[in-house]
């Protein structure tokens, strides 16, 4: 889910014998709160700089949450899905 998050079930479950649509979304929903915990651990840490990392986990999070497109997925879609405080964090552009 990570790396094609836009795949959605459709996209899935061919790719994985006997999956369900149920078994599908309690693991999109587990993963979308762990993603969540890992980019809240971000904030609180509060360092000064996002890692390639972070930013790739914030941007698989939106899509995965919205089944949009990473195509499509505009500054406003983020900044809705993640909140403003961890959008700049992520995105911020110092001098």
């Amino acid at each position: 889910m990570f790396e094609a998050p836009w795949l959605g079930f459709a996209g899935i479950s061919p790719l994985v014998p006997g999956l369900e649509r149920g078994e599908y979304e309690a693991i999109r929903l587990r993963t979308l709160q762990r993603w969540w915990n890992e980019l809240d651990l971000f904030v609180r840490r509060k360092r000064p700089v996002a890692t390639d990392r972070e930013r790739s986990l914030a941007a698989s999070f939106v899509v995965l949450k919205t089944g949009t497109s990473p195509e499509s997925v505009r500054e406003s879609l983020q900044r809705n899905e993640l909140g403003d405080e961890l959008y700049t964090l992520l995105y911020r552009r110092d001098g």
